[in-house]
């Protein structure tokens, strides 16, 4: 039988027999056994580093990342320092930060460039054909869209801590990523947006350019994008047109699609608004995906906030048929509604054509 730390010393492949009987020479043979594993370990450590420096295909720098990892889980095994360990782990992160690099810089695989002298297509690589998901190769993108500074200070940071774990620093730069994405993506949107209108509105009807594209089908095959610019659900939330426009007692008018009504719930509690019915548009005819309804119809949710009232219920449905118009624009048998049941001022906010009663607002609001 062997005590637990005997038998720990040699599931790690460090100790040899130590039954009593020759305690010198075992702990000898011992020392001797970790001392040359602690040089495997630091081998292929240093093996890793220098694959990575050489490294210029994606094959070439994705193997250099499993080498790494290979090396950790070595280190580990055999009882290396945590300095060790770290180090295996940092090679880790730098290959993937070079392999995002990398792709990133990629041109777009269009196909063939040429034949070679063997016979085979002179072209990049695939990320298919190199072994790397799609997944992969968007965490390591946004590892190395990181500015350099913030890279090595995460680093430094966790090896400060103690141990390095690659995974753990990986998830917090792709995090960092992200935030810096979505702050990018914000200050392009408030730079496109037109002047603000002046003063404050009784009634707001917004219909925000949802993040959607126009469907691809048979019938349409040349219709594979949308006109205008879209923004984000959190771009449309942070915009926040209640708290800029409204009075303290105000009608909105959300517009919203099937597929962002959910999404639209969330932005009415985010912008304070209690919700209160929601109105339906039915339209001719709609696009009918396979084993689905045909999605012939489109939303409104009206919220309010403060207590607003309607001038007017009388002939004052929540489901009303009209037309189709141009793509994305609301029909004319809406507002006519509208103006009917409210009074004060009115904002129309992203609206696609000029509305009588209505102050225009949006990219596409004509002038």
């Amino acid at each position: 039988m062997f005590h637990d730390a005997q038998r720990h010393a040699i599931t790690q492949g460090i100790a040899g027999k130590t039954d009593g009987r020759d305690e010198a020479g075992c702990r000898g043979r011992k020392e001797q056994s970790g001392s040359t594993m602690s040089d495997l370990v630091l081998a292929r450590i240093d093996s890793a580093r220098l694959a990575l420096e050489k490294a210029k295909s994606l094959q070439e720098i994705k193997h250099v990342g499993a080498m790494a990892d290979a090396a950790r889980v070595y280190a580990k095994q055999v009882g290396a320092t945590t300095e060790v360990i770290n180090h295996a782990g940092e090679i880790k992160l730098r290959s993937q930060r070079k392999l995002g690099a990398c792709i990133a810089a990629a041109p777009k695989n269009a196909g063939a460039r040429g034949v070679g002298k063997s016979g085979v297509p002179n072209r990049n690589p695939t990320l298919q054909e190199a072994g790397i998901t799609k997944k992969q190769s968007s965490q390591a993108q946004a590892i190395a869209s990181v500015p350099a500074k913030h890279f090595e200070a995460a680093i430094e940071e966790a090896k400060s801590t103690g141990e390095l774990f690659p995974n753990r620093v990986a998830a917090g730069l792709i995090r960092k990523s992200h935030c810096s994405e979505t702050q990018k993506h914000l200050d392009k949107s408030a730079s496109s947006l037109p002047d603000t209108p002046t003063g404050k509105f009784d009634v707001l009807v917004i219909d925000p350019p949802w993040p959607m594209r126009t469907i691809d089908r048979d019938e349409r095959p040349n219709q594979a994008g949308l006109n205008y610019q879209t923004l984000y659900v959190y771009e449309i939330e942070a915009l926040d047109l209640v708290s800029r426009f409204s009075a303290p007692d105000v009608h909105v008018f959300l517009w919203v699609t099937h597929r962002f009504l959910p999404e639209a719930f969330k932005i009415l509690t985010a912008w304070r608004l209690n919700y209160g019915f929601c109105m339906v548009w039915h339209k001719p005819g709609g696009f009918q995906p396979v084993g689905l309804p045909q999605f012939n119809c489109e939303f409104c949710l009206y919220a309010r906030r403060g207590k607003p009232v309607f001038v007017s219920t009388k002939a004052f449905p929540v489901c009303f048929t009209a037309p189709r118009g141009k793509h994305s624009e609301k029909p004319e048998e809406f507002y006519d509604v509208i103006r009917r049941v409210t009074a004060g001022r009115r904002l129309d906010a992203f609206n696609r054509r000029k509305i009588e009663g209505f102050i225009g607002w949006g990219n596409e609001s004509p002038k």
